[in-house]
C-alpha cells in the first residue's frame, strides 16, 4: 500500500534484503479519479492523492535503489507521473 509510509518503508527493507543490488526503481503507483473535481467527495480526493501524490513521494524518499549495494552511479530512479 503505498499510501502507507511503514507499509513502503517495511517493502524497501525487505526488497534490499532479497535483492541488494537493485539497480532500477519504478515508481509507478496511480489511481485515476474517476469522479470530476465538483463532484467527488472528501475521502474519495484524499484517497486519491494519497496514493498518486504521497505514495509517489513515500516510494521516492525511501529509495531503495540508494540504499542498495549496486555500484556508486549505476543506480537508477525512474519517476512515472
Amino acid at each position: 500500500d503505498v499510501a502507507d509510509a511503514a507499509a513502503v518503508e517495511a517493502f524497501a527493507a525487505a526488497l534490499l534484503a532479497r535483492e541488494p543490488r537493485l539497480a532500477l526503481l519504478v515508481a509507478n503507483a496511480g489511481i485515476p479519479g474517476r469522479q470530476g473535481a465538483l463532484d467527488a467527495t472528501p475521502e474519495v480526493a484524499r484517497h486519491v492523492m494519497a496514493v498518486n501524490y504521497l505514495g509517489l513521494g513515500y516510494v521516492v524518499y525511501t529509495k531503495p535503489g540508494a540504499n542498495s549495494s549496486a555500484p556508486k552511479g549505476s543506480t537508477i530512479t525512474l519517476y512515472v507521473v
